[in-house]
């Protein structure tokens, strides 16, 4: 039985690391605040060594994912750091006006999703498509549920978004939701494509969690005023300043539906925490897809190499 390669202890270590990421959140008190960062560099090394035997563009590919995804990451722990502020960053304000989108004072947020999508069209177009292009009928089964479940996340996901606040206006929900909507389609189809053209189940459906990991964000918004109300409002609605000035950037875990199912008293960190984990889970899927895939190519080689 052949021993397993010690670049598993990275995904281990990712694996260590979410959890680890996912306690503090629960307690409320960060147990190693650069957890998220250094998930994604456990990651990254994981993509460097699993695709160190793969053409270059894939292998280029390979290390853009870990890297996208923890740009956000990156610089939410330095704005921490300069800022020299405690806990997790999330914060809920009581405001007096209407919801606008806040992408353009957090454009890193998008950041991710389009990394993942400059990375899986890379894929699309250099990994090889097996003799006889015909998808089997385990490819469609394959592409139909991970594009259905898709589908049917994404609807109750924007619905409960809506309904949840009701200080949103229909071009602000709209000009929230489109960026990271439109990303993620993006990014399902490319996975879908690359199940149906290049028989990569596996890295299909890599791509399709991660889509509805990064759908499933928590959505950066800010006050169409800068108009505050420093009163707080019962649970799951985090910290009130009083008197603030201004409209900084808001991130409003609050619209998340994952927090829908929680406890009453649930910390607002515990759902970013939750995303992260499930974009970890997508990212190492997607990862693995693609070593076994450079695995399998390169012993595929040395055989035939052996034989002549």
């Amino acid at each position: 039985m052949r021993r397993p390669h010690w670049s598993v202890g990275l995904l281990v270590a990712a694996a260590v690391l979410t959890c680890v990421h996912l306690v503090g959140a629960a307690v409320t008190s960060p147990l190693l605040p650069s957890a998220p960062v250094l998930v994604w560099a456990a990651l990254l090394a994981y993509a460097v060594v699993a695709g160190w035997s793969a053409p270059g563009p894939v292998r280029s590919a390979m290390v853009a994912v870990p890297v996208a995804m923890g740009v956000p990451a990156v610089v939410d722990h330095t704005r921490r750091l300069l800022a020299e502020a405690g806990g997790y960053g999330w914060t809920g304000y009581s405001g007096t006006s209407g919801l606008a989108s806040g992408w353009t004072s957090r454009w890193w947020e998008l950041v991710p999703a389009l990394g993942g999508c400059l990375a899986l069209g890379v894929l699309v177009w250099r990994l090889p498509v097996p003799a006889g292009r015909s998808p089997t009928p385990g490819d469609r089964v394959v592409a139909a549920v991970c594009g259905a479940g898709f589908v049917a996340y994404l609807a109750y996901d924007l619905r409960h978004r809506w309904v949840a606040e009701d200080r949103w206006t229909p071009a602000g929900f709209v000009g929230t939701a489109a960026p990271v909507v439109l990303l993620a389609v993006v990014l399902l189809v490319l996975g879908l494509v690359l199940v149906v053209r290049c028989r990569a189940r596996v890295v299909g459906v890599g791509a399709a969690l991660l889509a509805v990991a990064l759908a499933a964000a928590p959505w950066p918004v800010q006050w169409i005023t800068d108009s505050w109300s420093g009163a707080g409002s019962g649970p799951r609605t985090g910290a009130y300043p009083g008197g603030g000035v201004g409209a900084p950037e808001l991130v409003l875990p609050v619209h998340g539906p994952a927090l829908v199912p929680l406890p009453e008293h649930t910390s607002l960190a515990v759902l970013p925490a939750l995303v992260l984990a499930a974009q970890v889970v997508a990212v190492a899927v997607l990862l693995v897809g693609l070593g076994r895939g450079a695995g399998s190519r390169t012993r595929a080689h040395g055989a035939v190499r052996r034989r002549s």
